[in-house]
């Protein structure tokens, strides 16, 4: 006999009332057998699919589902996506846009993380109060471990191979070894409202939850305390800034500030018209986009001199915001709109708006294949976006002037980058597929032995892209 609990499926001896398995299955409101292929189904925010001789759970499938935090395995091909209410995690193939399966990890998941070299994918179950640890390569949960009441974000320490998880009105930081997937003594202190990871430095930074407005670092190392300091207000997010060393802090009263991490002090507030509730970073023009909650607005900023250059309206509520180096375009999540709008890097200005379902609220990029992935958290729906910008733009042979030029190509370990087109963009970098860049560019000839073979993209001023191919 199968009965449901509040958390699983419970499979009991009919001789001898004992209950012999325990399926992990969370809301369960019906239940049916079929008898020729000895199968129970079980409706929990989708179909299950039971084996009855085994007691376990063959497949399920979602006919109903919250789509929250989102997560891309670049090297699997896979994005990961949390289905808040039910539960579960999803697993879609970024090239065919297919759900692949549904692992259980818990009561709410709410954040996830991946670590890509350990191919593992942490996940904060806030219900729950546990960490689920998911092997990538089978979809498989390797541990499940306890953190305490009301998990919501994670950081990744990549030196440290440290994983540290921030709950929700508490003030304790727990903290995981990923190597052992094991409980590692958690982090005392003031109670967080966000958390950021400084890799240069190898630090903690944890805003206060508290009226005073301060940051609290942490050596990940030992996890010691290093410093406190104030920042003026509470920051809801935080990003480091790898150019210069910096971390931008979205504050709540409607400011962005910029703290200089070596000299442990602020070095700029620039205003956003709202409160700060997203930040992206645009490494190739120095530039942060801030989103304002309740409002319209991104504020373009600029990462040298920390100042405002530009607001733009893209949507009511720019929840989430990611930066595309390839084609240098910022998207932004607008969660009151139900739209997906893009900002032009070069010029600040909006490019375009696509309409998505409702409440979008997290986004992912596979670089691959070149799509966004869009958690529609009403809509029970993940929407994906084709930037088709950059396919085959070297191979156009529309009549202008323009386009009697040469491209950049690779011969024999040599990229040739006209002249003419250096004389042009006066810059130009070389990007691997993922975006990030891996040599500046010359006119003429460029060595490019050392790189492995594979698709590139070579990017000059005016967000002008060309593709290349490296071979072997």
């Amino acid at each position: 006999m199968f009965g449901a609990s509040r958390s699983a499926l419970e499979v009991i001896d009919g001789a001898t009332d004992s209950i012999v398995a325990v399926i992990p299955l969370a809301g369960t409101v019906g239940l049916a057998y079929e008898p020729t292929q000895n199968r129970v189904y079980a409706t929990a925010g989708g179909v299950a699919v039971i084996d009855g001789a085994t007691r376990t759970l063959r497949e399920w499938v979602p006919t109903w589902m919250t789509p929250g935090a989102l997560v891309a395995a670049r090297a699997l091909n896979k994005v990961y996506c949390a289905s808040e209410t039910e539960g579960y995690l999803m697993v879609l193939d970024a090239e065919t846009n297919r759900v692949l399966d549904a692992i259980y990890v818990g009561g709410r998941p709410t954040a996830l993380v991946g670590h890509e070299r350990l191919n593992k994918l942490y996940c904060a179950n806030s219900a729950a109060g546990t960490v689920t640890v998911v092997d990538c390569r089978g979809d498989s949960v390797v541990a499940v471990r306890p953190v305490g009441s009301s998990p919501v974000q994670l950081v990744l320490s990549s030196r440290q191979d440290k994983l540290y998880c921030r709950r929700l009105y508490r003030d304790t930081i727990a903290v995981l070894d990923c190597a052992a997937d094991s409980l590692l003594p958690p982090i005392s202190g003031p109670r967080a409202a966000s958390i950021c990871y400084n890799p240069t430095e190898d630090r903690l930074y944890c805003a206060t939850g508290d009226s005073s407005g301060s940051l609290v670092v942490y050596q990940c190392d030992g996890d010691t305390l290093v410093s406190r300091f104030a920042i003026g207000g509470l920051a809801n997010v935080m990003l480091w800034i790898p150019d210069g060393n910096y971390l931008a802090c979205g504050i709540e009263e409607g400011t962005l500030v910029a703290v200089d991490c070596g000299r442990q002090r602020v070095v700029g507030v620039v205003p956003v018209w709202g409160e700060a509730v997203s930040l992206a970073y645009n490494p190739a023009r120095r530039k942060v986009y801030c989103g304002a909650g309740g409002t319209w607005l991104v504020t373009v900023v600029d990462a040298v001199e920390w100042r405002g250059l530009a607001t733009a309206a893209v949507g009511m509520d720019p929840v989430a915001l990611l930066y595309d180096s390839i084609a240098d375009k910022l998207y932004s999540a607008n969660q009151g709109s139900a739209t997906v709008t893009w900002i032009d890097g070069a010029t600040n200005r909006l490019a375009g708006t696509v309409r998505v379902g409702p409440r979008p609220g997290s986004l992912a990029w596979s670089s691959a294949h070149r799509r966004l992935f869009v958690a529609n958290r009403a809509g029970s729906s993940i929407s994906v976006i084709r930037d088709s910008a950059l396919v085959g733009v070297e191979e156009r042979t529309t009549p202008n002037a323009s386009c009697r030029t040469p491209n950049a190509t690779i011969v024999r370990s040599i990229l040739l980058l006209p002249a003419s087109s250096a004389e042009r963009e006066a810059s130009s970098v070389l990007l691997d597929i993922s975006g990030r860049q891996v040599m500046e560019l010359r006119p003429g000839p460029n060595d490019v032995r050392r790189l492995s073979p594979g698709v590139y993209f070579v990017r000059g001023e005016g967000s002008k892209v060309t593709k290349v191919v490296a071979t072997r």
